[in-house]
C-alpha cells in the first residue's frame, strides 16, 4: 500500500513540475522512495516462498537442501531489513 501511494505521490508531483520548481525534487524523492519499497516486497516475498519450499519435504531425508533454503531466506530478511533501515534515514 505505501509503494502504491508513493506512486501516485510521484505521478501528482510530475503533473506539478512545470508550475512547481520543488516538484521536481519531490517527484525524485518519490520515485527512489518507490524503487526501495519495491525492492523490499521482492526480498519479503522471495523470503517466504523460500520458507514455504523449504518446509516441502520430498521424503528422502536430506538436510541440506533445507539449509540451503534457510541461508537464502536469511539473506532476503537481512536485506529487507537493510532496505527499511534505509527508508528510515
Amino acid at each position: 500500500r505505501a509503494r502504491k501511494a508513493t506512486k501516485r505521490a510521484r505521478y501528482a508531483a510530475e503533473l506539478a513540475k512545470p508550475a512547481d520548481s520543488e516538484m521536481k525534487a519531490i517527484a525524485h524523492e518519490a520515485e527512489k522512495l518507490q524503487t526501495l519499497l519495491g525492492e523490499h516486497q521482492d526480498a519479503v516475498v522471495a523470503a517466504r516462498f523460500l520458507a514455504t519450499i523449504s518446509d516441502s519435504d520430498d521424503g528422502d531425508g536430506d538436510l541440506e537442501g533445507g539449509f540451503t533454503y534457510g541461508i537464502l531466506m536469511a539473506n532476503e530478511w537481512q536485506r529487507a531489513a537493510k532496505i527499511r533501515a534505509a527508508i528510515r534515514k
